[in-house]
């Protein structure tokens, strides 16, 4: 029983192997969001990272 397994479970195992490796897992791509590239061109950006900068300053500081 053993001998039946053991290639389809190396098979397996080399292609889980081999498929890992591929660069494509390694740089994800980035959809939905602004980077910081093409951020900040404008006043109202800069204004929008303003507020999104003092968002997270007062949920962290408890809303005094």
């Amino acid at each position: 029983m053993k001998s039946r397994y053991f290639p389809i479970i190396c098979a397996l195992a080399a292609g889980l192997t081999l498929s890992s490796c591929a660069d494509s897992w390694l740089e994800p791509e980035l959809r939905g969001t602004d980077l910081e590239q093409n951020f900040y061109k404008n006043e109202t950006e800069a204004f929008k990272g303003l507020v999104a900068v003092y968002d997270v300053v007062g949920w962290q500081g408890g809303d005094m």
